[in-house]
Formats: C-alpha cells, sequence, structure tokens
C-alpha cells in the first residue's frame, strides 16, 4: 500500500472587456482572478496475482479551496476511484531494460463539474469515466536509473446534463472529451545507499473535446469545440531510505504550460505489509 499527500496551486487572471455595440468604445473593463489551493490524499493498494502481474487500486480524497471574483469556496469530497493493473512481458534482464505495460479505468466517483453552476469550480472529480494504456521503461546504469513512459487515454461521451451558463443563460447538454496522449522521461540517481535525487518531465496533450448546447429559449445551438490543451511539467524528487523496506520520496513540481498547474508538492509513504 502507499499513502501519497499531494497539494496543487493553480492561479489565473483574464481581463474581460466588453464593447458599445453602437460607437465601439469600450463600455466594460473588468479583471478577473481565480485561484485554486488543492490538497489530495490517496491510498493505493497493489497485489500481486503473479510474478509479472499486479493489480491495484486507488482511493483519493480532494480538499479543495477556490478564490474567485465572482466565487470563493471550499470542497471536501472522495475524488475519482481508479482500478488498474501492471504486467511485465518479458523477464527481468540486468543487463537491459525493463518494460512494463500499465492499463488503468478512472470511475467518476467524485463530485462532477457539471453537477454545479459554470465558474464555481468545486468539482472534486472529472464527471465521466477514463481509461489510460500506457508502457514504462526503465535501464539501470548504476549508480543512475533512467526511465521513461508512453501512453492514451480516452473519456467515455456524458449526456443528459443540464449544466446553467449564467453568462448568457445557456445550458450544456452533452460533452464527448478529447483523446490524451502522455509521454515522459527522466533519472533517478543514488547520492548514497539512503538518499536518492530524481529529475522527470512529463507533458500531456489533449485533443479538442465536443460540446452539445442549448440556448436559454432551448433552442439546440451548433456543436461547439473547445481548444486543444497541452499540459507539461518538470519535477524534482529526493528519496529518504528510512529502513529496508520504507523510502520516503519527497516531490516539488514546476508547470511549464497555462494549462498545467503553477505548481505542486508530493509526499509518498509505502506501506509494506504481508498476508501470508
Amino acid at each position: 500500500a502507499n499513502y501519497d499527500l499531494t497539494y496543487s496551486y493553480v492561479g489565473s487572471q483574464s481581463i474581460d472587456v466588453g464593447f458599445a455595440t453602437a460607437t465601439g468604445d469600450i463600455d466594460l473593463l473588468r479583471i478577473e482572478t481565480m485561484r485554486a489551493h488543492t490538497i489530495t490524499n490517496t491510498l493505493s493498494v497493489d497485489y500481486g496475482l503473479m510474478d509479472n502481474l499486479t493489480i491495484n487500486g486507488t482511493f483519493p480524497f480532494v480538499s479543495k479551496f477556490t478564490q474567485g471574483t465572482d466565487y470563493s469556496g471550499t470542497a471536501y469530497g472522495i475524488g475519482d476511484i481508479s482500478l488498474g493493473a501492471r504486467y511485465q512481458p518479458f523477464v527481468q534482464n540486468p543487463a537491459g531494460p525493463t518494460f512494463t505495460v500499465t492499463g488503468n479505468l478512472s470511475l467518476p466517483t467524485g463530485r462532477s463539474p457539471f453537477d454545479q453552476r459554470i465558474g464555481q469550480n468545486t468539482q472534486t472529480g472529472n464527471g465521466y469515466a477514463q481509461a489510460n494504456v500506457g508502457i514504462n521503461a526503465s535501464q539501470v546504469f548504476d549508480p543512475v536509473v533512467l526511465f521513461g513512459s508512453l501512453s492514451f487515454g480516452a473519456g467515455k461521451s456524458v449526456n443528459n446534463l443540464h449544466q446553467y451558463n449564467r453568462a448568457d443563460g445557456s445550458i450544456l447538454t452533452g460533452l464527448r472529451p478529447g483523446k490524451t496522449i502522455g509521454f515522459g522521461a527522466g533519472f533517478t540517481y543514488a547520492l548514497s545507499y539512503n538518499v536518492s535525487t530524481s529529475v522527470s518531465f512529463q507533458e500531456n496533450v489533449t485533443t479538442a473535446s465536443r460540446i452539445t448546447v442549448i440556448d436559454a429559449n432551448n433552442n439546440p445551438v451548433a456543436a461547439r469545440s473547445t481548444s486543444m490543451q497541452t499540459g507539461a511539467v518538470m519535477n524534482f524528487g529526493l528519496g529518504l531510505r528510512i529502513n529496508p523496506k520504507t523510502t520516503l520520496n519527497l516531490t516539488a513540481g514546476m508547470g511549464l504550460t497555462v494549462d498545467s498547474p503553477d505548481f505542486t508538492l508530493g509526499l509518498n509513504v509505502p506501506l509494506t505489509f504481508s498476508l501470508f
């Protein structure tokens, strides 16, 4: 079992400008700010079915505090539970790389962003089921370990929504999430028997999502598409070996794009035990 404590911060500022229809002069100028602090407590449990096959489950609890121009509030609740598996297709060769195939299914158990008014940002989950498959590779060059990953994710379409947008009175009725491709790479370096450090880069590119909307008079509006999103984070880690079975991992992440958290902090504590 593993316990993860993660803090992330997202801050944004936008300028809302309106123009008079007749003269074209500015008749609205407002600066909108949004700050979101999120703390996630996650318990993950792994169980080895075979020498090269492990199943796992992840159970997050999310606490979010949001400050904005039009809304401020706090949300607590369970996040999206995920179930997955890891499979090592080849016997490990000490002189060669190690490959692991992964797959997981994220369930919409958290508070959906579509069950609230747009702009409140108090969701604790994505609001739809999502499946991911990927492959990880690592190579040991003592005292350095190099690693990389590649993944693909797709979400299930959501229908029969009824989310009101107070800005124009329109109502969101459906969503088809975009596909996500992720890749990353990094290395871990052992400074001593008890201390190690790591540097890694992770990027996720999500294609445009398609949404269906009706206007304030319940008339269908032509389907719209969101913009493509690119999230990238540079992570720096420190591992402290407490005993032969326990290593504490501390991480700090720095967002590299506007679609990424500004920064993240993380603590991972392994909880090892045997049933038999």
